[in-house]
This record gives structure tokens, C-alpha cells and sequence, in this order.
């Protein structure tokens, strides 16, 4: 196997990517930086030039100030529209590239193509780089935009032959997006040159809308005033480099053990060392290797050793000598090897790759996907490569039937040549359809013709796109279109899922079905709001889900998986069966493999088939569980888990959930026993599960358990200040089929002390009741609570213990729930400062009480309780008033007890104030 050797997590030759693996790192810039670094090696010491450095082909650093004064490089020259020598509409000759001195990246030279209008191009003279046929090339630059908003910076590169007349085929631009500013790589990948290639053309452009072919989109707009900045131009013959997954699609699982198959081939005769790293989710190494290269392109293949389940990126790299000069990605799903039905999730698919065109379709295989969305045409589409295209997708299609997936056939931009034709813009699908044009007939009736009776869903307009409920008659004549050659289509119709909140009716369609888009960042509360919208269209349109994670590259692996699952949950809580389908959106995915939020949604579908969203159970503030119940009282319940993180340490679910040990499963699959505890001195039994930001589900619960503990509430919730006693309700629901039977007791407030005494500052009757319910019975017990004077204000927590059968004997089972102490409509603040001599305790007070109030403030310090007062007299409503209370530090021990008494209602707030930091950090006096 080439000398193959393992290389362990801590196996120093490995180093681990920069920035983490969770978020994808462009090869151009790595490759980029290590080809300076071979330039400026070999400028060093030319005598003895490093290995790598015959792989740069050529390299332009502009630096030519010594050498010539003319206006452009050598061997360049200004490519723009000059008949009858050169026809080049759209690049007027006005537009005038030029060689400066000023604003380089590396050195003093570079050049810069600006524009007035129209497009800009320098071009290096044919003859300058020879090619080798049967080679690979990589073109890089360093480039700069500056003032543009319509027209890209590009590379435009094209092989030709001895006479110097362009291969069509071998034609490949880069644009540079915009954004900023700044210098930015660019990178333009040559593949197997053809045996009568022999030089290699680059263009360096600045290129308007309409050169770029989308001036559709733009209206027509260009840039007037701007330029493009290029530096460090080269080129380099690379190494092919091939990183793929035996498993398909790159999904495993434990009866299929994953496997990397790697290759590359290269004509530059260097030795090559490759090294494979295998990271998880939190960019950790889990397993490598690194091997001698076999140049000849034969397949190496390797088993990497995963020891959980799990999202993994699989990095190849390639090193002649010390420089990089190759790389690729490829990502993985390791998985359970459980069969779910998941015939209601699915995934919005880009275009294929007519070369290879069922790549994408082997995932949704693997994954056991219901659905699948994609584009009915490509945006290049022409009646010159039609016929062909639709034999390509009919293969798809009846692929996909015959694993029993369903197709959806996106209309969902108007190709550019249809949009030149009929003078419209990109995303007027619907008036396209209605048009009747030739341009739509010459590129939509063959696909109908071929496919009318195969696919009968049909996706009109952008999902990227807003809403706009105008377009309703238009989808309508779209409808009636497909509808020649398609018996009976039903129209999918997209929209973003606030803007279908504003819609409403005009999203009405008798045979549609509503798509709501959801992307990453929108909270829970948009499925509540779907809901309600959903009840305004009175079950005219099934409802369709088009998740949108969030960009992995941006906010990490996890985070995509994380948002997506709780999004999915909380759909399911909110919506239950009123979702259909639910789609993952990868159209934007570039890296070879799985998208990582793939993960989460095939985990929450298997999870959640057959379950419906019966409650949450209480665990602490920042933390959702939801109940998840089977259709049957037999089926084993689960519970789903998260905390927001906000928390500065995990919170625990601490609970009895079943007589039985309970199982944890991450979204990976991965599983982990939780064991009852063993009963503490009162007889309580628990389990104790740690929650995490991402969310687990919490298997093999005793569903009525759960629900019993979820539903015991105490209403009013608030504890009245005063001195007087209150009347509180134990509600109790029996979620059994069985009658319960047993004994509470309220243990919290006023319990035992740690001195083993009671509270008996707390006047609490009864503490203690007989349960006797039937099945779905609610009972209320009623109890009197005087609350103790000396409790703090805040949260207080009240504890039940409930001996409990219910068909079988669950022994002690124990309740909790907040109760909040405060005033209602007074809020305050106590703080407190040590300076020289003395303590200051400041009390800010605002009431919103609908009329006046006066209020005592008394506090107590010390050993001794030394006492201050203040009074504030006619607090009117809204109105806000202070106090400074002064005390000696020397009196003031390590507490102060402050409270604020209402003196009309007799309730009062508490607060008692540590200082014993503040004491032992203020200086001496």
C-alpha cells in the first residue's frame, strides 16, 4: 500500500487545520500561500531550488519597474473591442489596463483594470506558457475590488492549440464575489489537457453584468467608476487529487464500515507525501495516515477508525517537500444502521453535473429520503442542449421512482437565453409560463413531454426569492401551462415563512402545496405564527418545510446541526401533523459528501415518527424538554432536551422519568445508559441526565410518569407578602389508564433546617393529603400559606413528595415547582459599596401601582442588628425615588437585611446582601 502508515491523534506530523474543521477552509488560499512561499524560496537561492518549485509554471509579480516603462506588462496587452484587428463588444477601448507601482500586495507592482463603462481585460500573449497534454493546471491571483457594484473581478483561462485558436471546452472563469475591499484569492482549476493543447490563454477581467450573462438581474446596471487590482499571478502544474468515500454518498454505518478512497496523479515527477486526517464536529483528530504518493493515479483506500457516530470531515494533503500543492475534502456520516421510514423528509437539490449527473441523487439513497426537489432545467438552457438534458433528468427521474422518492421539478428561474429572448427578468418565472412564448415552449415542452406523466409536482418561482402575493394570477396561468402536457400538476409554491404570515389568502391555491421557507435564524415563536396562518387558509394548501440552516462556514459545524434540530423540534411541537414534507435546502454545498445538517434532520425524523408534542417538562430556566408520546400507551415515550446557552454551567434534568434505566441518544445516534439512583433517606429515586446546547433525546420513559410530574401545577404562582394567609390549589392530573392512589406531602416552603428543625417561621395547612383519582381525573387540593417575614424576595422553589401507585408502586416521587415572591407593580434594586469608614446600601424603588403608595425601608447590620430607616411618602404611579442608607464597617458584619414594606397592603420585599467580599476587598481605612 505505498509504505502506508498510521498516524494516531497525537502523532506530531499531523497538524490540525487552522480555525477549526467545523467551518470550510477554501484549498485556494492554503495552496496560494504555500506558492509564495515556494516563489520566494526559489528567488533566494536560485542554485538550489526546492523540489516543489518546478511545479510553478509561470509566475507574474509585476515587478517591472526597472526593466520597461511601458503602460502594461511584458508579454501582455489591453484585450478590449478595436475592429477590425479584434471584435470584442462590451469591452470598449476606453477601458485602459495599466501596470502601477502604488497599491501592490506583495512587492511594489500590480496591475489595475478600471472601468467607465463596459468591461476590462488584459490579456498575457499566446506562446508565453506551453502546456503538457494529459496535465492538470491551477491558475492563481490575488485580487482587489474597489468601488463595484455590478461588475466581478475574474479569471478567464482557456487552452489553445498550435495556431492559436481557443478549445472551447477547456474554457473556465472565476468571479470574485464582492463584499469588501480586501485582497482576496482567486483560483482557476485546469483538468487534463487535451493531446492538441499547447498554450494556455489568461484573461484578466473586470467584467459587467452583461459579459457575466445576468444583466437580466441588474437591469442592465453597471459600474461607471471602479477598478479590479491583480497581483501575483500563477501558474502551477498540480498533482489530480481525488478524496471520495466507498460507502455511498459517504454514509456509514455500523454494517458498513467507512472507507476513503484516494488518488492522484501528476506529471511533474516530484516525490509526494500525502497525509489523511479524519477530524469530528469539534475539529479534533480522530484518526490519520500518511503514505508516498503513487503519481499514476491507482486508488488507495483506507478504513478510518471512527469510534462514535457522528459528522467527520475527511482533509487530504499533498506535500512536494515542504510545500503544499494539493488538497480535498470530503465530509462523512457515520450512523446507526437502523432502517427508519423517512418518507417525509427530503432535500432541495442545485443543479447536477452533467458529467456526473446521479452524484447527488446517491444521498438521498443512503439516507432513505422521501423526496427530492430539483431544477427541471439548468440556467445555461438552450434548444441547442435540451434534447440532451432531458434525457439526463428523465435517468434521475425514474432512478428516484424506482426507489419509491418522490420528484418535485423546480421552475424556479427563467434560464438566461429564455430571459434575453423574451426580455425578462430572472425571477419572473410565472410570467415566463404564462407568455406561451417560443422561447418557453422551445425549453419546457420536451421536459413535459418526456416527464409530464412521471413527475406531477411542480415548484413555480425562486426560493430565495420574497413572496409577492401579486404573482397569484400569474402561478395560476402557470398551473393551467403545465397543465397541457401534465394531467392534473399540483403547483408548489415557495415563501419565505414571515412574509406567508403577511400573505395570507393570496397564497391560496386549491391544488397547491405551500412551501414555507425557514431559514436558520428565525425563532420558535415563526411556527406558532405559521400555525395561525395556516388556520386562515382553511386547508386549502398542504404545508411543505424548506429548512435553511445555518451557514456552516460561517457559524461552525454544530451550530448548523444544533439550530436545525431545535427548529425541526419545535415545528413538530407547534405544527404536529399539519407538516407534510419537510426538505433540506443544499443547493449552496460545496464540499464533496453529506452536509452535516443532513444528521440532524434524518435524527429528529426517526425520532419523532409515530410521536406527537404532548407537554414540556420542567427543568430550569433556559432549558426546553418536550414530552414526546406514541400513539399507544404500550409505545415507550422519550423526552427531547436543550438549553439555550446561556447557562454558565450544564443544567441537570434530575427526575424520575421510569422504574427502569432510561437511554440518552445524541443526534449522531450514539446511545449511553442513565440508571434509577438508589433511593436517598426520604426514598426518592432519580435519574440524573446533563443537558446539553445540542439537543438529546431521552429514551424508555414512563410517559404517564412524566406527564404526572409535567402537569402538577400550584396556582396563583405568587406568594403574597403580607402577614395574612392565602389560599393556594395543588392541581393533580392522573394521566393513567389506571386510578392512582397515595399521599403527598409539601415539603418546601418552611421545611426541615439543616439543625433538623422546622421552619417555623412559615404557617403552612394541610401538608399532607390522600390521592384517590380516576384515569384523566383533576384534582385540586386546597392549602393555606402565611409566608415567613424574614424570606427573601425572588424565586422560591416548593417541593411535593407524592408516595404514588398507579398499577404499580413507584414509591416516592417528588414534585417542583417555582413560586415568585415580590409586590406587584413595585420593582427595586439594593446595592452596596464599601468606601473608606462606612457601607453604603442603595435602594432604588419604581412603582406602577394606579395610585400613590408610601413605603418604609428598614435594614439591619451587624451582630448586633444595628438598625437604619427611611421612609418614602406618595410614591405617585410611575414615579421612581431612592435611598442611601449608611452604616459603619465596622458594624456591619458580613450581612445586611434589608426589607421594604408596603405600608398600606402590609407586604413587604426582602433582601439580604453578602458583603463579606466587599469587606475583605475595600482597603483599610
Amino acid at each position: 500500500m505505498n509504505g502506508l502508515a498510521t498516524v494516531g491523534p497525537a502523532g506530531s506530523c499531523v497538524q490540525p487545520i487552522p480555525a477549526s474543521v467545523t467551518r470550510i477552509i477554501p484549498g485556494c488560499f492554503c495552496l496560494f500561500a504555500s506558492l509564495l512561499g515556494a516563489l520566494g524560496a526559489a528567488r533566494a537561492s536560485q542554485p538550489d531550488r526546492p523540489v516543489h518549485a518546478q511545479r510553478v509554471v509561470q509566475a507574474f509579480e509585476f515587478e517591472e519597474r526597472e526593466l520597461h516603462d511601458a503602460p502594461v506588462p511584458l508579454n501582455w496587452y489591453r484585450a478590449q473591442h478595436n475592429p477590425p484587428d479584434r471584435h470584442r463588444p462590451g469591452f470598449p477601448i476606453w477601458n485602459r489596463a495599466t501596470i502601477e507601482y502604488e497599491s501592490a500586495m506583495s512587492g511594489s507592482g500590480c496591475v489595475r483594470l478600471p472601468t467607465k463603462g463596459g468591461s476590462t481585460s488584459l490579456r498575457l500573449r499566446t506562446g508565453v506558457i506551453p502546456v503538457l497534454p494529459g496535465a492538470d493546471y491551477t491558475i492563481q491571483a490575488m485580487v482587489r475590488a474597489e468601488n463595484l457594484r455590478y461588475a466581478h473581478p475574474a479569471i478567464n483561462v482557456v487552452l489553445v492549440d498550435e495556431r492559436g485558436e481557443p478549445i472551447e471546452s477547456t474554457r473556465r472563469r472565476e468571479l470574485l464575489s464582492l463584499g469588501d475591499e480586501r485582497w482576496r484569492a482567486i483560483e482557476v482549476l485546469l483538468d487534463e489537457a487535451p493531446p492538441r493543447a499547447a498554450f494556455l490563454q489568461i484573461d484578466l477581467e473586470l467584467l459587467q453584468p452583461s459579459a457575466i450573462g445576468n444583466d437580466a438581474e441588474t437591469g442592465f446596471f453597471e459600474d461607471i467608476d471602479g477598478a479590479a487590482w491583480f497581483d501575483v499571478v500563477v501558474v502551477m502544474m498540480r498533482p489530480r487529487v481525488s478524496l471520495a468515500s466507498g460507502p455511498p454518498a459517504g454514509v456509514s454505518n455500523d454494517r458498513m464500515d467507512p472507507e476513503l478512497v484516494f488518488s492522484a496523479r501528476d506529471l511533474a515527477g516530484d516525490r509526494l507525501d500525502a497525509t489523511i486526517s479524519v477530524y469530528d464536529i469539534d475539529g479534533r483528530i480522530v484518526d490519520a495516515r500518511r503514505f508516498l504518493v503513487d503519481p499514476s493515479g491507482r486508488a488507495t483506500r483506507w478504513s478510518p477508525a471512527l469510534s462514535e457516530f457522528g459528522w467527520y470531515r475527511a482533509v487530504a494533503q499533498i506535500r512536494a517537500g515542504d510545500a503544499l500543492v494539493g488538497r480535498a475534502t470530503h465530509d462523512l456520516l457515520h450512523l446507526p444502521g437502523e432502517d427508519p421510514s423517512r418518507s417525509r423528509i427530503g432535500m432541495l437539490l442545485g443543479e447536477f453535473d452533467p458529467n456526473d449527473p446521479a452524484a447527488r441523487l446517491q444521498l438521498a439513497e443512503a439516507m432513505g429520503l422521501g423526496e427530492v426537489m430539483m431544477p427541471a432545467w439548468r440556467d445555461s438552457a438552450d434548444p441547442s442542449g435540451i434534447e440532451s438534458h432531458v434525457e439526463q433528468l428523465a435517468a434521475m427521474v425514474d432512478r428516484l421512482r424506482r426507489q419509491r422518492v418522490g420528484v418535485v421539478l423546480m421552475l424556479d428561474r427563467v434560464p438566461a437565453w429564455a430571459a434575453r429572448q423574451d426580455l425578462l427578468d430572472r425571477n419572473q418565472v410565472a410570467a415566463f409560463l404564462a407568455s406561451q412564448s417560443p422561447a418557453l415552449s422551445a425549453l419546457l415542452d420536451p421536459i413535459l413531454e418526456r416527464l409530464g406523466q412521471a413527475v406531477t409536482r411542480w415548484a413555480i418561482g425562486d426560493t430565495a426569492e420574497p413572496w409577492d402575493p401579486t404573482i397569484r394570477d400569474e402561478i395560476a396561468e402557470g398551473e393551467r401551462a403545465l397543465a397541457r402536457l401534465v394531467p392534473g400538476p399540483r403547483v408548489v409554491s415557495a415563501a419565505p415563512a414571515r412574509d406567508m404570515l403577511l400573505a395570507r389568502d393570496g397564497l391560496g391555491l386549491d391544488r397547491s402545496v405551500l412551501l414555507a421557507r425557514i431559514d436558520g435564524s428565525l425563532a420558535e415563536q415563526v411556527f406558532n405564527d405559521v400555525a395561525g396562518s395556516l388556520e386562515d387558509l382553511e386547508g386549502r394548501a398542504d404545508l411543505w418545510l424548506l429548512m435553511r440552516p445555518l451557514d456552516p462556514q460561517q457559524f461552525g459545524v454544530r451550530a448548523s446541526i444544533r439550530g436545525l434540530a431545535r427548529q425541526l423540534i419545535a415545528a413538530h411541537a407547534h405544527l404536529g401533523d399539519q407538516t407534510g414534507v419537510v426538505l433540506l435546502d443544499v443547493e449552496s454545498e460545496t464540499v464533496a459528501g453529506p452536509p452535516p445538517a443532513l444528521a440532524a434532520m434524518a435524527a429528529v425524523a426517526d425520532r419523532i415518527a409515530g410521536r406527537r408534542v404532548v407537554g414540556e417538562f420542567p427543568v430550569g430556566a433556559g432549558v426546553r424538554c418536550f414530552i414526546l408520546e406514541g400513539d399507544s400507551p404500550d409505545e415507550p415515550g422519550a423526552l427531547v432536551a436543550w438549553h439555550d446557552g446561556s447557562l454558565p454551567t450544564p443544567p441537570v434534568l434530575d427526575a424520575m422519568l421510569a422504574l427502569d434505566d432510561v437511554t440518552v441518544v445524541d443526534l449522531f445516534g450514539n446511545r449511553r445508559d442513565v440508571a434509577l439512583s438508589a433511593a436517598d433517606e426520604r426514598g426518592i429515586r432519580t435519574h440524573r441526565v446533563e443537558i446539553s446546547a445540542m439537543p438529546i433525546f431521552i429514551e424508555g420513559i414512563d410517559t404517564p410518569l412524566v406527564r404526572f410530574q409535567s402537569e402538577f401545577t400550584i396556582t396563583p404562582d405568587r406568594l403574597a407578602t403580607d402577614n395574612s394567609h392565602h389560599e393556594h390549589q395543588l392541581v393533580f392530573t392522573n394521566p393513567w389508564t389506571a386510578p392512582i392512589a397515595g399521599q403527598f406531602f409539601l415539603v418546601e416552603p418552611g421545611g426541615v433546617r439543616d439543625d433538623g428543625t422546622r421552619d417555623r417561621a412559615w404557617d403552612i395547612s394541610p401538608r399532607t393529603g390522600v390521592l384517590d383519582w380516576l384515569p384523566g381525573e383533576v384534582s385540586e387540593v386546597t392549602v393555606r400559606i402565611a409566608m415567613s417575614p424574614y424570606q427573601p424576595a425572588g424565586t422560591l422553589i416548593a417541593v411535593v413528595d407524592v408516595e404514588l401507585q398507579a398499577g404499580r408502586d413507584y414509591g416516592v416521587v417528588r414534585l417542583r415547582r417555582p413560586l415568585s415572591i415580590d409586590i406587584d407593580d413595585l420593582a427595586y434594586r439594593v446595592s452596596h459599596e464599601v468606601r473608606g469608614d462606612h457601607l453604603f446600601v442603595d435602594i432604588s424603588l419604581a412603582s406602577g401601582a394606579d395610585e400613590d403608595r408610601d413605603l418604609e425601608i428598614l435594614a439591619f447590620a451587624g451582630a448586633d442588628s444595628v438598625r437604619q430607616r427611611s421612609v418614602v411618602s406618595d410614591l405617585e404611579p410611575g414615579g421612581f425615588a431612592s435611598r442611601r442608607l449608611v452604616f459603619d464597617r465596622t458594624l456591619a458584619g458580613e450581612r445586611v437585611f434589608v426589607s421594604v414594606l408596603d405600608s398600606k397592603s402590609g407586604s413587604r420585599l426582602n433582601t439580604i446582601i453578602d458583603i463579606g467580599a466587599a469587606l475583605a476587598a475595600a482597603p483599610d481605612p
